[in-house]
């Protein structure tokens, strides 16, 4: 439902008759309602064209990039935090996070999860070139812009977040030699070449885009384009405490002694990861219109400051109680620690991975019964979806199912919020108000049912 399933419809017009790569279309027409770049649509169409039209490929793309940020997480804290116990323990940690295991990020098939994956690579690939200071430096300024490019194809000016903090790290620790490097302003000048081209491209193709953008990307900062949003500026704060990356908030409050414990590289690494996550945290809560997952990149960032700081905290700890212990034996008790206090986070994200049918939403529930007449009548696939919505983008749920159904099973599916039927015509209903309307107007027959999915025969209409 809501973002998914217009991104969903999006990928369809991108597979099947998408006049431009460039523009995202619904139902044919430039959409703009969905102003984002195209890189997820292209992603989805891709596996789309490979998979079928179903949810598993719609959500791929999301699942793979989550994927490889865990795997990013892991290799991030091997190749720059010199430690396989750090990374093991952060890739837990995050993979037991209910604000990353959720809807709207790695589950679902939206932006945010693919965004995340960019955001890290760049942010990642920045501080391991101020930490490891190589004397090559072409081939991280390389992937910086490659990230931030794709950052910003996958979700606009979101992909740019972490430029502030990345600039900031660079003027820290004698950093601002980089500021001398000739491929630093080459890849920056590539990456806002691209971006500002994909701007021109799509308002040529797709007048009165660039105005939409700027409503809805711009002036949000500062103003409330969805007064049904607005929430108070610590709403991520509590999200992340109350719930969606509880209970490791509390540990959080540890990495406070990495100032004390860390030396050189790993406490300049902790510094530059405090203020991507500090930044980033303070670019999202500032505006009044909050969304509830756009902390998703926080995951990442806040699992390795703690992954980091129960290690290196756990083995001062260790070093000062006994100095012959090996610094290996203390690790392996700290992970194994580690693990008996995450089963009970990773049993929290199985429970939500089942998600048994019963917990359907109500607005899910007409792609949900299709399913079902799917799998239980494959007799019937000439029928009616009979649905009155305020929002045109509320018809995407049962549009894309529709839409899928009709390319690749065959069926003949019309979708009408008109009460104007014929004789023995077949008709789907899921909303108790629209049975109520049919009802008052026609003789029927209830010929299937499902939770709250009901299919009728027209039999007559009344006088």
């Amino acid at each position: 439902m809501w973002d998914e399933a217009t991104y969903a419809n999006n990928s369809i017009d991108m597979l099947l008759n998408n006049k431009s790569i460039f523009v995202v279309e619904h139902l044919g027409k430039p959409d703009l309602y969905n102003t984002k770049p195209p890189l997820v649509i292209w992603l989805q169409a891709l596996s789309m064209k490979a998979l079928g039209i179903n949810e598993f490929a719609i959500r791929l793309p999301s699942a793979l990039a989550g994927l490889l940020t865990v795997l990013l997480v892991y290799g991030f804290c091997v190749r720059v935090l010199k430690s396989k116990t750090i990374g093991f323990i952060s890739a837990l940690i995050l993979l037991s996070a209910k604000g990353y295991i959720s809807n709207h990020i790695v589950r679902t098939g939206d932006l945010d999860a693919v965004l995340v994956f960019w955001l890290m690579l760049g942010l990642f690939t920045s501080i391991d070139l101020l930490v490891k200071k190589p004397k090559n430096v072409q081939i991280h300024f390389l992937i910086l812009s490659l990230s931030i490019t794709c950052g910003f194809l996958t979700k606009g000016i979101a992909g740019l977040f972490f430029v502030p903090s990345m600039f900031l790290s660079m003027c820290l620790f004698g950093n601002h030699r980089l500021f001398k490097e000739k491929s630093l302003y080459t890849a920056a000048f590539s990456a806002l070449f691209i971006c500002a081209s994909y701007y021109v491209i799509r308002e040529f193709e797709s007048p009165g885009y660039l105005k939409i953008v700027l409503e809805s990307e711009v002036f949000r900062f500062n103003q409330v384009v969805m007064s049904w949003h607005v929430h108070p500026f610590d709403y991520y704060f509590q999200n992340l405490k109350n719930t969606r990356f509880s209970p490791f908030f509390y540990i959080l409050p540890i990495a406070i002694l990495n100032f004390f414990i860390l030396k050189t590289q790993k406490l300049y690494t902790f510094v530059y990861l405090m203020i991507a996550a500090i930044g980033y945290f303070g670019i999202i809560s500032y505006p009044a219109v909050k969304l509830e997952w756009y902390d998703a990149p926080l995951f990442p960032l806040l699992s390795i400051l703690i992954g980091l700081s129960f290690v290196e905290a756990g083995t001062f700890m260790f070093n000062k109680l006994s100095n012959s212990w090996d610094v290996m034996w203390i690790k392996s008790i700290l992970a194994v620690t580690a693990m008996l206090f995450l089963l009970k986070p990773i049993k929290a994200i199985l429970e939500i991975v089942k998600y048994p049918e019963e917990q359907i939403y109500s607005m899910d529930f007409d792609g949900a019964y299709l399913k079902h007449l799917k799998r239980n009548r494959p007799d019937i696939k000439n029928l009616t979806v009979f649905k009155i919505e305020a929002h045109e983008e509320h018809y995407d749920q049962i549009l894309f199912y529709i839409r899928a159904y009709e390319h690749q099973y065959d069926y003949d599916i019309t979708l009408t919020q008109e009460l104007n039927f014929k004789k023995d015509e077949i008709v789907m209903i899921c909303k108790p108000s629209d049975k109520e309307a049919l009802k008052k107007h026609y003789i029927i027959k209830e010929i299937d049912s499902w939770l709250e999915g009901t299919l009728f025969l027209i039999k007559d209409k009344r006088s």
